[in-house]
């Protein structure tokens, strides 16, 4: 046969009929990936993925622009195979076939066999479009930069080469500290993109090299009482791991929701004794060295298994769209768009419901909630909410406490029971949305949030 194994493999591809169009392209995907990766193995640095490879050997090679948005629209179409309209790609495949090919003669300098050409189109027959819609962000790989404009081309299946005004003001401050850190071939995230003029584009945010994900957690402690600075995130870094009675009362927390959640049967709860043996096994040498243990831990590890048990077996069926055989606990995410990753404690399938568990209380002196622990779901938030229309409530407080009510023998149980729901009532901000509030409360009477529906 052919020296170059390649062009077997596409030649094979080209007479298999039968094949369903997606299943073409993920064998297409795959040849190119190989290609990508064999003709970079031996560069002396590391690429964040396939564009980043593609752009690389397109340079090398002093690939005409026309002849890039061809390649790159197929690695665009294949990335996104799961979206694609099969009649579109029943049209597109040879062409994107010839464009691989053409690829294949130029890296290796050889040229396409006779018998592979014959099942290809003679020339290009799909025009390639002058821009492309503009969404919830814009990936970005840049060619150079100046004082005020970055340039590069973008990863869209319909590439565009364009010019991002990096240090105009807006919202969020100027971007000019990206001129320091800026090198070529570096790729950025738009955020919220639009066009000022045909080519140049501002954008809301600019994530910088979005494929280095950084946890939610790390960013949101730099959100402290003291000011925001990313210099915390630096310190955190050094400093000792922490280790205290709070923060092992709160993993044990976390412990027991995921035994109560997945309790299979209700009549018959885990018990405390096997919980806290468990715990104690597994957390041993944080138990023996936490300078401030004392015998009231389990007092209060006690309070937290009995309050859990209630609201997830009481409180959660009460409340709309919320399914416990839906769902999960921890799962771990990461985000493209904002290049992120982490875990949240309690999310649900539809991601509909978005729980995170604290110790602690709210802030000193201002009642309100923990900074750092609000930028943490707002980033939760943005993760999961990416591309999708619902709104969020924000963050109440409901005390994690068995409340106790102290009064005359002469008051009336309805005057306790009044009472008590004093206590249990939420503080915090709601949004002016009916269903949601009537799904946290139904009725809306006001005895537990901080509002009256009327």
């Amino acid at each position: 046969m052919w020296n170059n194994a390649f062009y077997s493999d596409l030649l094979e591809l080209c007479r298999q009929e039968a094949l369903d169009i997606r299943a073409k392209y993920a064998e297409l995907y795959r040849i190119f990936l190989e290609i990508l990766k064999e003709k970079t193995r031996d560069c002396s640095f590391d690429f964040s993925g396939p564009f980043a490879r593609m752009d690389y050997l397109c340079k090398e090679l002093s690939y005409e622009e026309a002849d890039y948005k061809r390649i790159n629209a197929l690695r665009a179409r294949c990335r996104s195979l799961h979206d694609a309209n099969e009649a579109l790609l029943e049209k597109t495949f040879l062409q994107d076939m010839k464009a691989l090919s053409e690829f294949v003669s130029r890296l290796y300098q050889e040229k396409i066999p006779e018998e592979l050409a014959a099942c290809l189109p003679d020339t290009y027959r799909y025009a390639v479009k002058s821009s492309s819609p503009l969404g919830s962000y814009l990936r970005v790989l840049v060619d150079s930069w100046d004082d005020e404009y970055i340039y590069g081309k973008t990863e869209a299946e319909e590439t565009e080469f364009i010019q991002i005004r990096y240090r105009q003001t807006n919202y969020f401050g100027d971007w000019s500290y990206l001129q320091d850190l800026l090198v070529k071939g570096a790729q950025l995230n738009l955020i919220h993109p639009y066009r000022v003029q045909d080519d140049i584009y501002l954008a809301e945010l600019m994530i910088f090299e979005p494929d280095y994900l950084i946890d939610v957690s790390a960013i949101a402690n730099c959100f402290e009482a003291y000011g925001c600075t990313p210099l915390t995130y630096l310190l955190n870094k050094i400093k000792p791991a922490a280790n205290s009675r709070a923060i092992l009362l709160g993993n044990f927390a976390s412990q027991l929701l995921d035994e109560v959640v997945n309790e299979k049967n209700l009549d018959t709860p885990v018990p405390y004794a096997d919980s806290v043996k468990r715990f104690f096994r597994e957390n041993a040498l944080k138990l023996v060295t936490c300078p401030d243990m004392d015998p009231s831990f389990h007092t209060d590890a006690r309070k937290q298994h009995e309050i859990l048990e209630d609201m997830i077996h009481e409180q959660f069926n009460q409340v709309c769209d919320l399914h416990l055989d839906r769902i999960i606990l921890e799962p771990s995410f990461f985000c493209e768009m904002l290049g992120l990753q982490g875990r949240m404690d309690l999310l649900q399938e539809d991601m509909r419901v978005l729980m995170e568990q604290k110790s602690g209380k709210r802030e000193y002196g201002t009642n309100r909630h923990v900074e750092k622990h609000y930028v943490q779901m707002l980033l939760y938030l943005a993760a999961v909410l990416e591309g999708r229309k619902e709104q969020a409530a924000g963050i109440l407080y409901m005390p994690a406490v068995r409340p106790v009510v102290s009064g005359s023998r002469h008051e009336t149980p309805s005057q306790l029971e009044k009472a008590l729901d004093k206590q249990l009532r939420m503080n915090g901000l709601l949004v002016d949305n009916l269903r949601l509030l009537e799904a946290m409360e139904p009725g809306g009477g006001g005895r537990y949030l901080p509002v009256t529906v009327k």
